[in-house]
């Protein structure tokens, strides 16, 4: 749209953006009780490097990866991101051996505090 202004000119207006209400509730679609699991593994890298795979935060609902990704890279001053695996799932990737290694909170601590996973929904795939 085009406006006049006093002194003869034109100027455009910046149209808004119409912001989509077709956003993903928080946890995505609902999963049954029995299938919402949260799998913790340690894979290695190169050489020595490791990095903490959990896979499975998808099906809990009321969380969103990003957020458990951006918490656990906070508390381990690491880096933490969203990928996608083999198998074209979601999963997020902490660098570092935070499950296993010298750390005071374990990640499986972590998502039982601060994100309230029941203990019986976290596995723990031993390296």
């Amino acid at each position: 749209e085009e406006e006049e202004e006093d002194d003869g000119a034109k100027k455009k207006k910046k149209k808004k953006k119409k912001v989509s209400s077709k956003r993903a509730t928080p946890g995505g679609p609902t999963v049954p009780d029995d299938e919402q699991r949260v799998v913790i593994a340690r894979v290695q890298r190169k050489a020595r490097k490791f990095v903490t795979t959990i896979a499975g935060v998808d099906t809990i609902p009321g969380l969103r990866l990003k957020d458990v990704s951006k918490a656990l890279g906070r508390k381990y001053a690491t880096g933490a991101s969203v990928s996608t695996n083999a198998s074209g799932k979601k999963e997020i990737v902490v660098q570092g051996d935070v499950q296993f290694g010298n750390v005071k909170d374990t990640v499986k601590d972590v998502l039982m505090q601060q994100f309230q996973i029941d203990e019986d929904k976290i596995f723990v795939l031993s390296p």
